[in-house]
């Protein structure tokens, strides 16, 4: 029903814009006419035999045309204002989203990243989490998006709406409601969509260390294991950065490389080298034994010593760019297999942004402080929502989905890590 009243609205528009464009183009040729010769003859006559039909004749006239020109003016200049406004916005393309839901019992935020399409005023985007798919379809109305969403599953019976402020930063942040056919029950929550900033890899420069090692202090419990690495194999390390950038023209950012290295964030690093495997083994304190037999004839072999994403980009599509970007000239080295210490602090820590606006109560700052406040065991249920499980795609996930292999620690050396071989 939705959906129809949507569809019904769109044709009532584009009809409607049709016909104003249609009598101001009449009305143009309205106004050549009306100073033409063969018009001051015909009003000269009626004037003549009939002064009173004369004067009616000119009122219906002035009448009609200030009205008609009234309207098609204002729905044709009301057209080209959304237009100017709205291509300005630019809400279409790669979006981050995050939405609070509720699953098996518990309170959760899920990440993950989705491609609006953009048809005039409709916008459209479909979401996945796990098995389970859904169709989006809005409308802007001013400064608000309000649509509807369905499951994409035959037997899902899930479906609901949401209604989304649009902000001048292309962000849309709002709330959803519907049935949950898992669930059995109407529930709602926030929803915040941000845009995709263009991810460019670079070889990680001298201007670049603090950041870098700030990223790895932030993200890893074993520091000092990683940047013992680091001090004994810096002349054979090699490292890429996943760098931020929110300009359209990609050359521009180019054109002054030290300001590009000191102001654009960087998201996410990976660092890695190519040795033997004997010097692996030797490098990370492990018995040769540790490593999957096949890899015993191997005369080439790459260790990420590190793959790091800074929290607040966490789960937003760095991890697949910096994985990818890396592979690339790993193969161009010819190595034979590709061992990854992944600290499993990287999938513990993870931030998002609706973290903030729940706890600043968002969601229930219409009951009042107060309320909140006064009822113990009102406010140990909501501060369950507080502190929701974050699902997103993480670096295991990825690295799984490229090809690797996860194997288990037999050393308490690196106990600490995940270990993934591809070969």
């Amino acid at each position: 029903m939705k959906q129809l009243k949507i569809l019904k609205q769109t044709t009532i528009r584009k009809l409607t814009l049709i016909f104003a464009i249609i009598v101001l183009c009449l009305l143009i040729c309205l106004v050549f006419l009306f100073f033409s010769t063969d018009f001051k003859v015909l009003f000269n006559e009626i004037k003549s035999e009939n002064d009173y039909l004369y004067d009616f004749v000119i009122t219906a006239v002035i009448t009609i045309f200030i009205s008609a020109t009234g309207f098609s003016f204002k729905v044709v200049f009301q057209w080209l204002y959304n237009k100017i406004k709205y291509y300005k916005l630019n809400i279409q393309g790669s979006y981050f989203t995050e939405y609070q839901d509720y699953r098996d019992g518990k309170h959760v935020i899920i990440k993950e990243r989705i491609y609006i399409e953009k048809k005039g005023l409709i916008l459209s985007w479909k979401s996945d989490f796990g098995n389970q798919s859904w169709n989006f379809n809005g409308e802007i109305e001013g400064e608000l998006l309000n649509g509807y969403y369905v499951s994409n599953a035959v037997l899902d019976s899930g479906k609901g709406s949401f209604l989304l402020k649009i902000n001048l930063d292309n962000t849309l942040l709002g709330i959803w409601m519907g049935f949950s056919h898992v669930n059995k029950l109407i529930s709602q929550g926030l929803y915040y969509l941000k845009k995709v900033p263009e991810i460019l890899t670079e070889n990680v420069s001298s201007s670049m260390r603090s950041k870098l090692a700030k990223i790895i202090f932030d993200t890893s419990k074993n520091f000092a294991f990683i940047n013992k690495i680091l001090l004994e194999k810096e002349g054979s390390l090699k490292a890429i950065a996943a760098l931020g950038v929110e300009s359209k023209n990609r050359n521009a950012k180019f054109i002054n490389k030290k300001a590009y290295d000191n102001d654009t964030p960087i998201l996410g690093v990976a660092i890695w080298l190519t040795d033997t495997l004997n010097e692996i083994s030797q490098l990370l304190d492990v018995s040769k034994s540790f490593f999957p037999l096949y890899l015993d004839s191997a005369t080439k072999c790459t260790l990420v010593i590190f793959l790091g994403v800074d929290e607040k980009y966490s789960n937003q599509g760095v991890e697949k760019v910096l994985v990818q970007e890396m592979l690339h000239p790993i193969k161009r080295e010819n190595s034979e297999a590709v061992v990854v210490l992944l600290d499993k602090n990287n999938k513990k820590e993870q931030g998002a942004e609706l973290l903030h606006l729940i706890r600043d109560n968002l969601l229930y700052a219409a009951s009042g402080q107060s309320f909140i406040q006064s009822q113990d065991n009102e406010k140990e249920e909501i501060n369950s929502e507080l502190n929701p499980i974050i699902y997103g795609e993480e670096f295991s996930d990825v690295l799984l989905a490229s090809g690797f292999d996860k194997v288990e620690p037999n050393s308490e050396n690196i106990f600490h890590f995940d270990i993934f071989i591809k070969t």
